[in-house]
């Protein structure tokens, strides 16, 4: 075997060699990707966890204030449960804080600080209790009064911040790793391209190379044939007349025949060679196919693990967004939610303490019966507005466990009952089309929902005709659509859209009412997953439209 071609098959060898492993080195960096990306979502997982403890925290503080101060104003001691309900949120959400963060090597310092004012914080509040529990009320107002939660609030604020930002470097760095392992996954991607494409045309060349020599020997070998052939004939013509000539020339004939007969050995040899030479090509274009065809399906390989590497940052990050936006959403209602309970609470306490504070200047026993009866009804008033902090309280806890098939018919038929009254008394027509019967869901908000929608339609009739309520059921979609339609007063949707479902809010006032029913009915179907929305004009009267999520086995 000649020297070029030894070199040549030594740098076809390395150059295959070379491409095997960096093959090898992908699957290792899809591999290494792959953990990359699985710790990432740990370190996103945890993050996300640690907002939500945080605000869990904070809401068990809310929690024991509001229910200290129930407990002062009011003499229930029921309310004490949800004092303890607090504490032991307060221990779970802490105890939880303090792990991941510890995990995330945030400053333990910090950690304790936060514990340590938390813990004093409800110490206090202990105190204030056993004040209740002794009956001196005044002492434990005078207590309240000091306002303690407020610096408790504002560090856990400051604390917040500090974690916020720390988990958005944690998040940082997550997204930094996976940008370097993706780009290190091209370049080795790249890298492969740059040697296989030249390797697969220096391969191609040669062969055709091979096949051009091979047709050139062949050609020669038929030129010679035809030669001999020739001569042969011409032999035999000048046999006869030459016989004296071959006579006295046979020796000089036998001579070239001996030559002829080496050379066609020779040529015998070279084509034995050329033979070789073309077996040994074939060999190797077998080799170079076969490692063209595994080239290809490596490629397929990393190209489809890429693939569903994208689908998968996708669909995390999707959820991330969803779930962000979710977190967002429960933080503002409960921060209306909790400014529009502190607005209405203050109301009637303010009323209540400046009537105490004036019991004693009282001069004659009408002058304090009217204090009296006055005070009774900030009583009430307060009264009311714990009621409603209860049932609204309720809502936020949507029980799965008793999930059940509704029957819309059975539901309007028990709402007619319990407003049968007021629909005699107001003559009020039903319209009521079904198209999907039931649903898997709970019964409880489903016959409250109606039970609003319906008397509020009776409640904020047109006196000047006949009420009319159309009731109606359809599927679309994935959704069941609920349609309550009145021809009452009517509101202006478009002017109120903002404020249409809020707490207290009221767009007729003469009749009475709280301002309570649409907040629950939008609440409690968002609770079950759905949406709400209104449409309709003042005098002519509103559509209320309510989608509801089919269950995953209907």
């Amino acid at each position: 075997m000649s020297s070029p071609t030894k070199n040549r098959i030594f740098v076809l060898a390395g150059i295959i060699s070379i491409i095997t492993l960096l093959l090898l080195a992908s699957i290792f960096l899809l591999k290494t990707n792959s953990d990359v990306i699985d710790a990432n979502k740990a370190k996103l997982e945890k993050t996300i966890r640690t907002e939500v403890v945080n605000k869990d925290l904070i809401a068990s503080v809310h929690l024991l204030d509001l229910a200290l101060r129930g407990r002062a104003l009011v003499d229930k001691p029921q309310i004490e449960s949800l004092i303890d309900t607090a504490v032991v949120a307060k221990n779970k959400a802490l105890n939880e804080l303090k792990s991941l963060l510890l995990q995330q090597q945030f400053p333990s310092g910090k950690i304790e600080q936060l514990a340590d004012t938390i813990n004093n914080y409800f110490a206090w509040c202990t105190l204030i209790r056993q004040k209740i529990r002794e009956n001196k009320t005044e002492e434990a107002i005078t207590m309240i009064a000091q306002d303690k939660g407020y610096s408790l609030w504002s560090f856990h604020h400051q604390l917040t911040e500090e974690i916020n930002l720390f988990e958005y470097n944690i998040m940082g760095e997550a997204r930094n790793d996976y940008k370097i392992a993706l780009r290190n996954s091209y370049l080795l991607q790249g890298l492969l391209f740059l040697i296989i494409v030249p390797t697969l045309i220096y391969l191609a060349f040669y062969t055709l190379r091979s096949f051009k020599l091979t047709d050139k020997l062949i050609r020669l070998e038929k030129e010679k044939n035809e030669w001999l052939h020739q001569q042969n004939e011409e032999l035999e013509k000048k046999v006869h007349v030459r016989t004296q000539e071959i006579a006295a020339q046979n020796e000089e004939i036998i001579a070239q025949n001996e030559e002829m007969t080496t050379h066609n050995e020779q040529l015998t040899a070279q084509q034995k060679k050329i033979e070789t030479q073309h077996n040994l090509l074939q060999a190797r274009n077998q080799q170079l196919e076969e490692a063209g065809s595994l080239i290809v399906e490596q490629k397929k390989i990393i190209e489809q693990r890429n693939l569903q590497l994208t689908f998968e940052l996708a669909q995390q990050n999707k959820e991330l967004k969803d779930t962000n936006h979710e977190l967002v959403q429960r933080n503002n209602r409960m921060e209306h939610f909790a400014y529009v309970i502190s607005h209405n609470l203050r109301a009637p306490i303010a009323r209540l303490s400046g009537l105490t504070n004036i019991f004693k200047y009282a001069q004659s026993k009408q002058e304090l019966d009217d204090l009296v009866e006055k005070t009774a009804v900030s009583a009430r008033e307060l009264d009311e507005v714990v009621r409603d902090l209860s049932v609204i309280m309720q809502v936020q806890h949507l029980n799965t466990e008793i999930f059940k098939d509704v029957d819309f018919k059975d539901v309007v038929k028990k709402i007619t009952q319990q407003l049968n009254h007021e629909i005699i008394d107001t003559e009020t027509k039903l319209n009521i089309s079904f198209d999907v019967k039931s649903m898997y869901t709970l019964p409880a908000y489903i016959e409250s929902i109606f039970y609003n929608l319906i008397s509020n339609a009776i409640k904020y009739r047109d006196p000047s005709r006949q009420p009319v309520i159309s009731i109606s059921t359809r599927r679309k979609e994935d959704f069941i659509e609920l349609q309550v339609t009145d021809n009452g007063l009517g509101i202006d949707t478009q002017t109120n859209k903002d404020t249409l479902f809020g707490l207290y809010k009221r767009f007729h006032f003469h009749v009475e009412g709280k301002g309570l029913g649409l907040y629950l009915v939008k609440s409690q179907i968002e609770m079950l997953g759905g949406s709400i929305r209104a449409t309709g004009e003042a005098g002519k009267g509103t559509t209320f439209i309510i989608l509801l999520p089919l269950p995953t086995n209907a």
